[in-house]
């Protein structure tokens, strides 16, 4: 059975400062910890169930699966109610990857909010997007708040950190930007291979990524609305779909 130290160690990493030092995060629930398992993506470090939830996880993680009671993992937990599942897992290193002409790629510049980027990775992971380039500022991908909102994704998705003006200004494909005076994207012919950048909630795309953005394009309102954008996540998704199209 985990100690009281280490249980509060693992409730430390719903810290990034804690997630930073130690390189492990947390992945709560049983389909996302059953999409890590079946993936091998990344690296399961310990596990835990309480007893109702033991018989779901993967026979290949029983090795390591510890029963535990719902109290206990309560106070490992970051969320109000623990569905009773929780795995310890190791950052998973990735490599920039070098630029391909025809493939797609999502840039994030300032995104902030842990759930648009755990939506956006799902949503990257169902149109087949496999890199998320995201600048330093962009919120962390091992927040818990994001892990949950990939729904398991996040084994299949590869989330980028980098100064994102130096690695766009050596991008050889389209890089697309996402603004409110730009060219309606519905008369667009998209090409295959393109960076898409999403900018920040309430500030948009920043003065240096917006001078590397060789395209201008918005999804256009329709009727007398006045809403004044869209939610980061809602216009990645109307993006993608118009892309894949």
């Amino acid at each position: 059975m985990p100690s009281k130290a280490h249980i509060k160690n693992i409730y430390s990493l719903k810290d990034k400062k804690s997630r930073q030092i130690s390189q492990l995060f947390t992945i709560e629930g049983i389909k996302s910890v059953k999409e890590i398992a079946n993936e091998g993506t990344i690296i399961i470090k310990e596990l835990y169930a309480i007893d109702s939830m033991a018989k779901n996880i993967p026979e290949c993680y029983s090795h390591i699966l510890q029963i535990i009671s719902p109290e206990e993992i309560k106070q490992m937990s970051s969320q109000s109610s623990p569905e009773g599942v929780l795995a310890v897992c190791q950052m998973p290193s990735h490599h920039l990857p070098e630029w391909e002409k025809d493939t797609l790629y999502i840039a994030l510049d300032g995104v902030r909010d842990p759930g648009n980027l755990g939506t956006i990775i799902r949503l990257a992971d169902w149109f087949g997007v496999r890199d998320i380039i995201c600048s330093n500022d962009t919120v962390d991908v091992y927040n818990p708040k994001t892990i949950a909102s990939t729904m398991g994704s996040i084994a299949r998705v590869r989330v980028h950190y980098v100064d994102l003006p130096t690695t766009l200004s050596r991008c050889p494909v389209p890089v697309f930007g996402t603004f409110l005076n730009g060219e309606n994207i519905y008369n667009k012919t998209l090409p295959m291979g393109a960076v898409m950048v999403i900018g920040n909630e309430a500030h948009g795309i920043s003065p240096a990524i917006e001078a590397l953005c060789r395209e201008r394009v918005t999804i256009p309102r329709f009727g007398e609305s006045r809403t004044e954008s869209l939610n980061a996540a809602m216009a990645t998704a109307i993006l993608l779909g118009l892309w894949r199209r």
